[in-house]
């Protein structure tokens, strides 16, 4: 649920931490589900869903705040986590550091648009490159396939 609270200690794995004080460790789901492909974007995005026509089973998330899409990555509700490359919706890296630590300690991966892992603390502390995340299987893979499906390159 959306009052979970999870959180992530650099390598001992993510955990979300239950009504009555224990912690669970939670994981990115394993492979990638028979039916459909989850993938959660934030509603302001919603053109997104017209990126995908050639790509078959696919399933739209709409969730708000960089969070509440870790959250739904690492207890393994998604499969994949897209923000895209754009001018007026960059990420600041104080917005995201804390949601990459979870995924990648869910076991999962968090890249940009161009497959490199997110770099902190530079001069500049906003990236327009996007951000793609997934459960970790297949990351390479998905990215190439999203990417060469839409007609544009996730820069909206």
């Amino acid at each position: 649920t959306k009052k979970e609270l999870i959180y992530a200690v650099e390598d001992m794995g993510a955990f979300s931490l239950l009504k009555n004080g224990e912690r669970k460790t939670i994981h990115v789901s394993i492979g990638l589900r028979g039916s459909a492909v989850k993938i959660v974007f934030a509603p302001v995005f919603s053109k997104l869903e017209y990126f995908f026509p050639k790509m078959e089973n696919i399933e739209i998330v709409r969730e708000s705040g960089f969070i509440n899409k870790a959250r739904l990555l690492s207890n393994g509700s998604v499969d994949i986590f897209i923000h895209p490359k754009h001018k007026k919706y960059p990420i600041n890296e104080w917005d995201i550091c804390a949601a990459d630590l979870i995924i990648r300690e869910a076991g999962g991966s968090v890249v940009d648009f161009y497959g490199k892992k997110l770099l902190y603390n530079n001069q500049n502390h906003t990236t327009y490159n996007g951000l793609f995340a997934t459960n970790g299987s297949r990351s390479k893979e998905l990215l190439t396939k999203i990417i060469s499906s839409t007609c544009r390159r996730f820069y909206l």
